[in-house]
């Protein structure tokens, strides 16, 4: 294994504090606004739960609005909130202080795309026919620096979204298959300093690089089953990526006679591998990466790590959100606003 030695950090034991009562069966991802509060997306029940840097609960919310399975969450440095509810098929944005403001997309009412239901996740994206209005079971939003949504679509459709700021459509782009500007399972989009927007085709091991207007750039390669991507403070790119088991088949690179385990990956802006890990060192020891899904950076470069782990293991853990401390050197960024999304810029 690789040493993420371009990317320090160090596993907090025990950093939530889960209020008394509470449960969940995972965390599929998790933000930081510009005050460095963390927003930690749980699935059953459905909520967004609020922390402090220290860990400590403020408030909460989406108790009751969300299904039981939300997938993703995006916080602008205000605040304002971007919940993807894929089973409703919409996207819920709510204000700074959790009070529910609009909703994109018709709840309960899918795009047509000939995808076959009958077929388990996640080989429904496999079988989507034809790209799609918004949406069919969305999975991420991205905010560019002037307000624009970004909305990766997703389990049974094969586009990306463009919306302004009020969530009116601008453009979509993409169809399935493998070949360059297609996807098969666009997992999540993020939109970086410089407006690229970067797209994890999951199910095709690889990043997509568009101009933010949905013009083809690049493909980046070397990653496997890419989740979520998200930039540091000092424009470097992380990826979580879900692991692969032996005997199954890639759509761009056969079987896999070995298994590949979960791990994170650390590019540079031209996506050249700095580092990897497959897992988070702590005080305690390692604990190995079982299903990473979300991550979010704070303004201090501290790391946090949201991971679905009853889905794919079918057994509930205790460890289904991580965060670790930047060693060495720690400061606000430069760049003003929170590391995940400064006035817009990072997600």
């Amino acid at each position: 294994m690789q040493a993420m030695q371009q990317f320090a950090h160090q596993l907090i034991p025990g950093w939530e504090q889960i209020p008394v009562g509470r449960t969940r069966t995972e965390v599929p991802d998790v933000a930081v606004d510009g005050a460095d509060r963390v927003y930690v997306l749980t699935r059953m029940p459905g909520a967004v739960l609020v922390y402090d840097a220290e860990g400590r609960f403020l408030r909460s919310f989406g108790e009751g609005l969300l299904s039981a399975r939300p997938h993703a969450i995006t916080v602008a440095a205000d605040g304002t909130a971007y919940v993807v509810d894929d089973p409703e098929h919409i996207v819920r944005v709510f204000g700074r202080t959790g009070e529910p403001i609009r909703v994109i997309g018709t709840p309960g009412v899918p795009s047509a795309t000939g995808f076959d239901e009958s077929l388990p996740v996640p080989a429904w994206c496999t079988s989507v026919r034809y790209g799609g209005a918004p949406f069919n079971h969305p999975t991420k939003v991205a905010l560019g620096a002037d307000g624009d949504i970004y909305v990766s679509d997703g389990y049974a459709n094969s586009r990306v979204h463009h919306f302004d700021a009020e969530g009116t459509l601008i453009r979509s782009w993409g169809e399935p298959g493998t070949g360059p500007g297609q996807f098969n399972l666009p997992h999540s989009v993020c939109v970086l300093a410089d407006g690229r927007v970067v797209v994890a085709d999951r199910e095709n091991d690889r990043l997509q690089i568009f101009t933010p207007t949905g013009g083809y750039v690049t493909e980046w390669t070397d990653v496997q089953r890419p989740t979520t991507v998200i930039q540091d403070l000092l424009g470097r790119i992380l990826v979580a990526e879900l692991g692969w088991r032996s005997g199954e088949r890639r759509l761009r690179r056969g079987i896999l006679e070995v298994d590949e385990p979960a791990r994170l990956t650390v590019l540079d802006a031209d996506g050249v591998v700095l580092g990897r890990r497959t897992d988070l060192a702590g005080p305690d020891g390692s604990q190995a990466l079982i299903a990473p899904h979300g991550l979010a950076i704070d303004s201090h470069g501290d790391l946090y790590v949201a991971e679905v782990s009853f889905s794919f293991t079918h057994q509930e853990h205790e460890r289904t959100l991580h965060k670790c401390t930047l060693t060495g050197a720690r400061g606000r960024s430069s760049l003003g606003g929170s590391a995940q999304h400064p006035q817009g810029a990072l997600t």
